[in-house]
C-alpha cells in the first residue's frame, strides 16, 4: 500500500512522473512497450532529421538558414529523447531478465531468492504466458481476465488466461 497513490501496487517498479502513476504489475508491459516503441520511432525521426540537414546545406535559398537551424533544434532533441528512452529500455530489459525493479534497488533490497528463475520464466512476470509470446510486443495487456487478487497471489500465469 502506498500512501501517495492511496492504493495497493502490485509488484511496483517504480512511480513515472510522465505518466504521474506507479508502473507496476498491471502496466509494466505498457510502460516496456512505450520505451521499446519509442526508442525505434524516434530512431527513424533523428535519421530523417539529419537526412533533411544534409539535403538542406546543398539547397540554396532565402530561408535556407532558418529551415536549418529549425533542423538543428529538432534533430538535437530527437537525439535528446533517443537517449532517455534508450536509458530506460536499456535498464528495463536488464531488469526484467534479472527479475528486480527500480522499487527493490532503490530500497537496496536483496535479490530475493525464490525469484531467481530462467530468463524466460521471469519475463512472464510482464509480459505474460510464454504460450503466447507472439503478443509479447503488442499493446494487448498481458494479464487480462485476471483479479488483482489472483494476479497478487499467483507467482506466474497459467497459461489459459481466466
Amino acid at each position: 500500500y502506498f500512501n501517495k497513490a492511496r492504493r495497493i501496487v502490485i509488484r511496483p517498479d517504480h512511480f513515472c512522473a510522465w505518466l504521474a502513476s506507479f508502473v507496476g504489475k498491471k502496466n509494466h508491459k505498457l510502460f516496456f512497450l512505450f520505451n521499446f516503441w519509442g526508442v525505434i520511432y524516434i530512431s527513424l525521426f533523428c535519421y530523417s532529421c539529419v537526412r533533411t540537414l544534409f539535403e538542406t546545406i546543398f539547397t540554396i535559398g532565402s530561408d535556407t538558414l532558418l529551415f536549418f537551424a529549425i533542423g538543428i533544434f529538432y534533430t538535437v532533441l530527437g537525439f535528446s529523447f533517443f537517449c532517455l528512452t534508450g536509458n530506460f529500455l536499456q535498464q528495463n530489459l536488464r531488469q526484467i531478465t534479472l527479475n528486480r525493479t527500480q522499487f527493490e534497488i532503490m530500497k537496496n533490497m536483496p535479490a530475493l531468492l525464490h525469484r531467481m528463475h530462467p530468463w524466460y520464466k521471469n519475463w512472464e512476470e510482464v509480459f505474460g504466458s510464454i504460450s503466447e509470446w507472439y503478443l509479447w510486443l503488442l499493446p494487448i495487456p498481458a494479464f487480462r481476465g485476471i483479479d488483482d487478487y489472483t494476479l497478487a497471489t499467483i507467482k506466474f500465469p497459467t497459461d489459459k488466461h481466466i
